[in-house]
């Protein structure tokens, strides 16, 4: 029976390492949306086509997070 508590216990730390990930996954994504929002804001005609290069994220993705239409 140790075994198994012991197995469970590991499965608890590694159930809330992946979660204490997705969090900081979804903060670093909102965090990025928020610049790109930024940067689409006040930067220059043709920033979109910098941001795309710079990012690998299409234009139309990068509308949808212009406009706050992502999960980020």
């Amino acid at each position: 029976m140790d075994d198994l508590e012991e197995a469970m216990a590991k499965l608890d730390r590694l159930r809330e390492k992946r979660e204490n990930a997705e969090k900081e996954y979804r903060n670093a994504l909102h965090d990025e949306h928020e610049w790109i929002r930024k940067i689409l804001r006040l930067g220059p005609h043709g920033i979109q086509a910098k941001l795309v290069d710079r990012t690998g994220y299409s234009r139309q993705h990068l509308d949808r997070i212009r406009r706050g239409k992502t999960s980020g």
